[in-house]
Formats: C-alpha cells, structure tokens, sequence
C-alpha cells in the first residue's frame, strides 16, 4: 500500500469517526425524541418530505428509502397526533394521500427553529476565521454524496471504483 493510500484511509476512518459522533448528536439518535418530542428523527423526516407539499405513501416511502409498510408505521402515530392528515387520492382512491396539518407545520417549525439554534451553537464553538471552510467543505461531501450509489453499504450495489475494497 502506498503512503498515499494509507494516508487517505486514515483521513477516510477520521472522516467516518467524526460524521458518525456528529450526526448521532445531529440527528437526536436518543430515546428522548426529536429535540424533546415524542418523535423519532425519521418521523421529523416525514414531516420535512411533507413540509413541500402533498405526497403518496408510495413517494413518501421512496422518499425515505424504507418499505410502504415501514412508511405507514411511520406516519400512523403521526396521523393519531394530528400532525398529518390522510385522505383518499381523488385521482385513485385505492391512493392514500399525505398532507401536515398545521399542528403539523407548527412542530416542524419548532424543532426547525431548535435544530438551526443547535448548529449555529455549534459553529460559534469553530473559530470564526474556519467557519466558511468548514460549511465549504459540508457542502463539498454532501454534493459528492449525491453522485454515490445510495446503498453504500450493501457490497452488490456498490459502485466499481470501490469493488475492489473488501469488508
């Protein structure tokens, strides 16, 4: 292995160390809920992907990248708090259609509001002069993320350039 190599890996293994010790604070990944609701954060996801407008349980759970049965477990407690509503497609009414409620749109707000206070908290903790290079670069791997095959993990989806690295 090259020095080169060997660098990278060690910057990639850092890379994965950090995201994973900011996204599980990001991401509220406690059994408190979402910023002290009674949500999981997918559930917050349910209401961001409902946020921009109407959808089908079959775009929601493609959306969210989980089975249809998986997005109805999701948005039934969701439906019971009156966050969301579902009503009938009046195209095909074998389609449920999703839509938040204001309750909804008003909890979705809130944690919004609480998630931004977070990150700018978390910024102000950077020194003030890496705080650009710091959101340049976030915005870098969260581009070249969406050139990636989504599966990164499952070893028969994944791209070639990185067939050749075994688990």
């Amino acid at each position: 292995m090259s020095q080169a190599t060997a660098k990278h890996q060690g910057l990639g293994a850092e890379l994965h160390l950090a995201l994973r010790s900011l996204l599980r604070r990001c991401l509220w990944l406690d059994r408190a809920g979402c910023c002290g609701f009674p949500l999981s954060p997918v559930q917050y996801q349910v209401l961001e992907a409902l946020a921009r407008g109407p959808l089908s349980m079959q775009t929601l759970s493609q959306r969210l990248s989980v089975a249809p049965s998986t997005a109805t477990r999701l948005v039934e407690p969701l439906a019971r708090s009156k966050w969301l509503e579902r009503k009938p497609s009046p195209a095909d009414r074998r389609v449920w259609m999703l839509s938040l409620r204001p309750e909804g749109e008003a909890l979705r707000d809130q944690i919004q509001k609480i998630s931004l206070g977070w990150i700018e908290a978390l910024l102000e903790a950077v020194p003030e002069r890496r705080r650009p290079s710091v959101v340049r670069a976030l915005k870098d791997l969260a581009q070249a993320s969406a050139t990636l095959d989504q599966s990164c993990c499952v070893p028969s989806s994944q791209p070639k350039r990185f067939a050749e690295v075994k688990p």
